[in-house]
């Protein structure tokens, strides 16, 4: 049963899509690692767009039913709603701010508050802590990485460095060849379809893709750094000898998207803001990946 989504954005800026129903104050406060004295009242979800108000009821919930799926909605503190009561000025955009919707509902064009990197490393513990707890893998052994995932061919050369494996498929740097198996694959897309379903918290890859899920999200990003690091990187060594970035890739931002006539049509020009991009078409029967520097 796939399972409605609703976007939330933390009081600091983090976006996550979830199941309506896990939007409730307290899911959003552990989600959120929500603790400072400020933040302890209840709390309120303001539509980014459109401004409708839905605040905490007396119960400790949202009127979730009442959420739109394609709507992004702010969590503030209920005072800051409080706050705003009263008001009558029929100029909005002029009137100043009070200190509280400065600091959670900003105007557009305002500076946004720099995220300590230790209040992100909190979230995505926390994540990662409310999906081990929660989510039922549909192939709980695709979490563990093992090199029958790889086309034979793939793994050897990637680990002798043999990067004649690969197809050099234009004159610019790209270079394509089959990495994944068919059974990998397969397995591959029904854990994304499952953990989609699931309603489980995640966020989506970047500003230009609607659809899509971060692995790191799922509890994938072992098994991926795996990949990286015995075979990718490497590989990639070789592919790009003169390219000094391409000598010690140690890190990465590994997602997947997805593309249907309802939904993500298309990707517009752009610039990966990467060393190396590697793109991996997996669809059940096929992977065929390319790199490019």
């Amino acid at each position: 049963m796939t399972q409605r989504r609703v976007s939330v954005r933390s009081f600091d800026g983090f976006a996550y899509s979830m199941g309506s129903e896990y939007v409730t104050p307290s899911f959003l406060r552990r989600l959120f690692v929500v603790d400072s004295e400020e933040e302890a009242g209840p709390l309120a979800l303001v539509d980014v767009h459109e401004l409708d108000v839905f605040a905490e009821d007396e119960h400790g919930c949202f009127p979730v039913g009442e959420l739109n799926p394609a709507a992004m909605y702010q969590l503030v503190p209920q005072a800051v709603i409080d706050d705003s009561e009263g008001d009558d000025d029929e100029d909005d955009d002029n009137k100043p701010q009070t200190p509280l919707q400065a600091k959670y509902l900003p105007r557009e064009g305002a500076r946004k508050r720099a995220i300590p990197q230790e209040r992100a490393a909190a979230v995505k513990r926390a994540v990662l802590e409310i999906v081990g707890e929660l989510y039922r893998p549909a192939h709980p052994r695709l979490f563990v990485f093992s090199e029958e995932y790889l086309e034979p061919a793939f793994a050897a050369a990637a680990k002798a460095g043999d990067a004649g494996y690969l197809q050099r498929a234009t004159g610019t740097g790209l270079y394509a060849g089959k990495m994944f198996t068919d059974a990998f694959c397969a397995m591959f897309v029904e854990e994304i379809e499952s953990f989609e379903r699931s309603g489980m918290p995640l966020t989506r890859p970047n500003s230009m893709n609607n659809y899509g899920i971060i692995l790191r999200d799922v509890g994938l990003a072992d098994m991926v750094e795996r990949v990286l690091a015995d075979y990718l990187a490497p590989l990639s060594a070789k592919l790009y000898p003169d390219y000094e970035e391409a000598q010690s890739i140690d890190s990465m931002h590994a997602f997947i998207v997805q593309y249907r006539l309802s939904e993500d049509r298309s990707l517009d020009f752009h610039y990966d803001d990467a060393h190396v991009t590697m793109v991996i078409t997996v669809y059940i029967s096929f992977s065929f990946p390319y790199f490019s520097a």
